[in-house]
């Protein structure tokens, strides 16, 4: 019967790969996130930009003005959606982010684990 202890045994060579995609996808969400790779081209663009329609229509004093409920209505809910979408967008990036930083830090823990394998087996052989 073999033991299962819950863990998962990964080479140098995937945690690399897995954090060269980690920050591909990172330069494609935010290209000015330091932990993405750099010349990222920004390819997926947030929902609601600066200069997408909902935001123009919803800061559109005319379109929008007035006291009739259709229009607080509308307004109110592309603030929400507006907020709700732009702070998930976010949320997302910051998450690929801290698992790149992770990533990280296990291939210095793999390499440190290397070294002082390599040091005690030295030691052993003189």
């Amino acid at each position: 019967m073999g033991s299962d202890n819950g863990g998962v045994e990964l080479s140098r060579r995937a945690i690399k790969a897995a954090k060269a995609d980690l920050e591909e996808a990172l330069a494609m969400l935010d290209p000015d996130n330091k932990a993405g790779k750099a010349g990222g081209q920004g390819a997926v663009k947030a929902i609601f930009t600066d200069s997408g329609p909902a935001i123009r229509l919803s800061s559109d004093y005319d379109a929008l003005g007035g006291f009739w409920p259709a229009a607080m209505g509308f307004r109110q809910s592309t603030t929400n959606a507006v907020t709700a979408v732009t702070g998930t967008y976010s949320n997302i990036s910051g998450q690929v982010a801290n698992v790149i930083g992770l990533l990280e830090q296990a291939l210095k823990n793999y390499d440190g684990v290397e070294v002082d394998s390599e040091g005690r087996s030295k030691q052993a052989q003189v």
